[in-house]
């Protein structure tokens, strides 16, 4: 449609787009790595991936 080019309002979209996705990566790398450092003793099933269900992540706070 564009041709290689895009339009300045679409390139800016497409710039906001990507830096929010970066960031959002980035919170959830630290909020995986607070979980882990808060679960130093458990196992690696407290926080897995199911494979049955679309991959969700299962998380189970210590008691």
């Amino acid at each position: 449609k564009y041709q290689g080019e895009f339009p300045q309002e679409l390139q800016g979209r497409l710039e906001r787009a990507g830096e929010a996705a970066f960031r959002l990566d980035q919170e959830m790398s630290a909020i995986r790595a607070d979980i882990s450092e808060a679960q130093p003793h458990e196992d690696s099933n407290s926080v897995h991936t199911n494979d049955d269900d679309d991959s969700s992540t299962s998380f189970t706070p210590k008691s």
